[in-house]
């Protein structure tokens, strides 16, 4: 439940804010959050270890970690509505009164941990530093790159704290940042700013027992589980209008074996009746439920903001030419890549690299070489580039033992991008990596490779949760995920601009811009957009995703789950 190593064959607002000391984002949000139906609601999970590690952060608060905990801010999705940035454990999304490099935060009145103790800012401050622990350096990082200090800093052990966050009292916290960021709203809402009690947060063990401030909290969690939620009964529900408690208890069941899975949903017997699966069904097991008519009426599949694209290595060899890059936009077949994953049920086409599902994005197409791409302008650009007689790259895929659980074949997929480039002249030889190889290159200068297969999951919904990790130069190296090794000072000032302004719509037409200057520099070819299917039982109330997957409403219908 993780977040997956942002390379896949390399497997991860518009902007909220206003200007001056105006409150930025919306107030509350119109839910029924009626405490109904009851019940047991099961998710079955590929693993359960360390699911509940709030500084994981590769959850989104709105999936099965909202269920535990809450945040300064959170956001909800709601049909035929692009996400909303809403308040959470604070009265509002924060206020600046500098364009945006200080953000204060108020906390609400009767909101405590499951033992009744009240949460305060000092909480928050401790669950922000405990981010910085060295066990966590894999996860989210918007936050450490924006506090003060947040380069150096190392976490709270040896009672070291941060002092770009203050908390001048207990209701109140307030963040310093290196830059100005809009986005701030957005990234208050990751598992990061999740209260933890100070002194009981320990990374190495405190994902199996945290302290809860949701609906719900860990009744019991054995290794290999199950793990069970049960009630918070310290959850205030007036002061969260975002989250719904329906079942009365929540059990998360440890199962390997996908194809058994889908099949137990699929007979819908028994337990199966009050379940689903916790991640995405692969081809394999779409094209299982496909052909029974009451399970694929059971199916909830929606795009989610997902990119897969080739990084292309602008320090490295041919590929610091860009009419070079350009060719291979034109030479390669989206359609054979998006095939190779699944086909339409799976993923959509991409022409450009800021997913779907974020406010203001517009979606655009440079190069309009259609779903199998355009052979002819390839070859015309190779030998406008001095290539007219082939190009030879390395491309770096993972290898089958670690390449992304839920497509039918890695090598599937690359073998499609290898056949469509080859097309054009370009030969490409394959070199399949491990997940320590292809990790170890995010910290290097110039890796060994050309092309990079790239998978990446948006963080938070807005261009700067994709755009600025992926093509920003202060992302080379230092484990950042600037796989193009892509510099632009002119691109850099963009991004920043874009994520400082404090005019949504503004702010989108910005993030527009930067999408297609980085898609005219071609330091990344756009694949597909994924899309994610959920099978549930016939006594689930089962709410769509909605672009950014999210547990809010669901419930499950009053009936004996032995039958």
């Amino acid at each position: 439940m993780n977040r997956p190593l942002r390379v896949a064959a390399f497997a991860a607002a518009v902007t909220v804010g206003l200007a001056g000391g105006a409150v930025a984002g919306v107030g509350g949000v119109s839910a029924d959050n009626v405490r109904a139906g009851g019940g047991t609601l099961t998710m079955y999970a590929g693993s359960v270890s360390g699911l509940f590690e709030p500084s994981n952060g590769f959850i989104y608060p709105t999936g099965s970690h909202g269920w535990l905990f809450r945040r300064l801010t959170t956001w909800v999705s709601e049909r035929g509505k692009p996400p909303a940035v809403v308040p959470d454990l604070a009265t509002n999304t924060g206020t600046t009164t500098d364009g945006g490099k200080t953000w204060t935060y108020r906390l609400k009145d009767r909101i405590a941990f499951q033992d009744g103790s009240p949460v305060t800012s000092r909480d928050i401050k401790y669950a922000v530093e405990r981010s910085f622990d060295p066990q966590f350096v894999d996860s989210s990082d918007f936050h450490k790159r924006l506090l003060i200090g947040g380069d150096t800093y190392t976490g709270p052990s040896g009672g070291k704290s941060l002092a770009s966050v203050e908390t001048p009292d207990a209701k109140t916290i307030i963040f310093h940042l290196r830059r100005a960021s809009s986005e701030w709203p957005w990234i208050a809402g990751l598992g990061s700013f999740a209260p933890v009690p100070e002194g009981k947060g320990d990374p190495r063990a405190y994902g199996r027992n945290p302290v809860a401030t949701g609906p719900y909290q860990v009744r019991s969690n054995p290794a290999g589980g199950p793990v069970r939620l049960v009630r918070n009964r310290h959850w205030n529900a007036e002061t969260d209008p975002v989250r719904t408690a329906g079942p009365d208890e929540i059990v998360f069941e440890e199962v390997r074996d996908r194809a058994a899975m889908t099949r137990r949903l699929i007979d819908d017997e028994g337990a199966a009746k009050f379940a689903f699966n916790g991640e995405t069904l692969g081809p394999r097991e779409l094209a299982v439920v496909n052909r029974d008519r009451d399970a694929a009426s059971r199916l909830v599949t929606n795009p989610v903001p997902i990119l897969w694209m080739l990084a292309l290595n602008t320090r490295r060899g041919a590929l610091t030419d860009v009419t070079v890059r350009r060719a291979i936009q034109y030479a390669v077949d989206r359609r054979a890549f998006r095939t190779a994953l699944g086909g339409d049920q799976v993923a959509v086409p991409a022409t450009n690299l800021n997913p779907p599902g974020i406010p203001g994005r517009e979606e655009i197409d440079p190069y309009r070489a259609g779903s199998s791409g355009d052979v002819t302008q390839a070859k015309r650009l190779l030998v406008q580039a001095g290539r007219a007689t082939g190009l030879r790259l390395t491309l770096w895929a993972l290898d089958d033992s670690t390449i992304g659980r839920y497509q039918l074949s890695g090598r599937a997929q690359v073998d499609a991008l290898q056949r469509g480039l080859q097309r054009a002249g370009i030969t490409v030889t394959v070199r399949y990596v491990n997940v320590a190889t292809m990790k170890a290159s995010q910290s290097e200068d110039n890796p060994g490779y050309d092309i990079a297969v790239a998978w990446w999951r948006v963080d938070y919904p807005s261009g700067g949760g994709t755009l600025a990790p992926l093509f920003h130069s202060r992302s080379i190296g230092g484990n950042g995920y600037n796989l193009s090794r892509y510099e632009s000072p002119e691109t850099d000032a963009m991004i920043d601009q874009a994520a400082a302004e404090m005019n949504p719509r503004k702010a989108g037409e910005r993030w527009t811009a930067v999408d297609r200057r980085i898609m005219w520099d071609a330091a990344g070819v756009p694949l597909a957009f994924e899309k994610r299917s959920y099978l549930h039982g016939s006594r689930v109330a089962f709410s769509t995703f909605l672009g950014f997957p999210g547990y809010r409403g669901i419930s499950v219908r009053p009936g004996d789950p032995r039958g």
